[in-house]
């Protein structure tokens, strides 16, 4: 005999019934950005091996990020078509039918989230570091360093993580509205298995979430007031030094940028942290319909933040574009006979000319 959790009326089943919206998210949107972001990250991660001159602090970085966005994809693309799969008329909410399979989905997209939040901040401390103080920089900075720091990431990121995991399979059963003994449905859903973790894993993401958005905005107010002074002070017959200056500050634009969307991207899921907080102490902040449509935009961001990085590198930077070019086509050790790609090893050569001055 079924052990029932909970008992809802038929009449009630819509609630967890798939909409037309949902199901159109979950079957083409949720594959398509999951097989655009692996493949445009991998291609990064590629570049970054296969260039020379794109081995760097902040490469190794922004490599870490492409890994955590890529595996977030993977576990964002298990989550939703493992269930539709499993129950393609009911958002079971990644149960796959046992407590592991409601816990692990969770704990992993939480635990990428939070591992590629506090890489781009770290990235932003390590181009704050290196325009504005750039003699400690040159001290403490190297590659080695960056793995360490890198590696602390994933710890603290596994930690704070662990407060999702804590979930537990249950037992809906939808009974007939004129006899409540009659079972018309059933189906496994995942719900938190402690209430205080729930509370403890809204309140810790938003305040993470704030905590990193203040430091990556004061460390962008104080790199573009740097470099806007130091590019003022600059003098016209220093040739070398304007390229060089001209380089990092494409770099952190580039990064600048980059971190602006991923806060922009993420907002949303703070807006309902926010409701889910107010809600344990018995009041809402927003209305029932501003919370859905939030819920529904900050799926769609959360996921389009994991793929949009490889895109800004190239759109922003070019010598991240000429690197593309240099693993993907041309080769600077092959000869080609179209100009174009004579071009291209041309401009990488002085791409790299700048690297070595600059040190990015």
């Amino acid at each position: 005999m079924t052990t029932c959790a909970s008992n809802i009326t038929d009449d009630q089943l819509y609630i967890y019934e798939y909409t037309s919206w949902s199901r159109a998210f979950v079957t083409v949107f949720v594959p398509l950005v999951a097989v655009v972001g692996i493949l445009s990250n991998s291609a990064f991660i590629f570049v970054v091996h296969r260039v020379r001159f794109m081995r760097n602090v902040t490469n190794i970085y922004l490599v870490n990020l492409a890994i955590a966005d890529c595996s977030l994809l993977c576990a964002a693309f298990t989550q939703y078509i493992g269930d539709y799969v499993i129950s393609p008329d009911y958002d079971l909410r990644f149960s796959f039918h046992t407590s592991f399979g409601c816990s692990m989905p969770n704990f992993l997209i939480y635990l990428c989230y939070y591992a590629s939040m506090w890489t781009v901040t770290l990235v932003s401390v390590e181009r704050y570091l290196a325009i504005c103080h750039t003699f400690w920089h040159r001290i403490v900075s190297n590659n080695h360093r960056a793995i360490r720091m890198v590696i602390i990431i994933w710890i603290v990121s596994i930690l704070f993580a662990s407060l999702a995991a804590p979930y537990t399979s249950v037992v809906i059963c939808a009974v007939s509205s004129n006899n409540i003994d009659l079972i018309t449905a059933e189906f496994t859903y995942c719900e938190f298995s402690c209430d205080w973790c729930a509370g403890a894993l809204y309140l810790t993401d938003l305040i993470q979430f704030i905590v990193a958005m203040i430091l990556n905005s004061v460390m962008y107010g104080l790199i573009i007031y740097h470099l806007s002074k130091s590019s003022s002070a600059l003098g016209d017959d220093s040739v070398q030094n304007e390229r060089a200056l001209q380089t990092r500050n494409t770099v952190a634009k580039m990064l600048i940028i980059n971190g602006i969307l991923f806060f922009i991207c993420l907002f949303p899921f703070s807006l309902l942290n926010m409701e889910n907080i107010a809600e344990r102490f018995g009041f809402t902040v927003f209305n029932k319909s501003f919370v859905i449509y939030s819920s529904w935009i900050g799926r769609v961001l959360f996921l389009l933040n994991s793929v949009s990085n490889p895109f800004v590198y190239n759109a922003t930077n070019p010598r991240y574009r000429q690197a593309f070019q240099q693993a993907f086509g041309c080769n600077n050790r092959t000869t080609h006979t179209k100009g174009i790609c004579k071009a291209d090893n041309s401009q990488i050569s002085q791409v790299t000319r700048d690297h070595e001055v600059t040190k990015v």
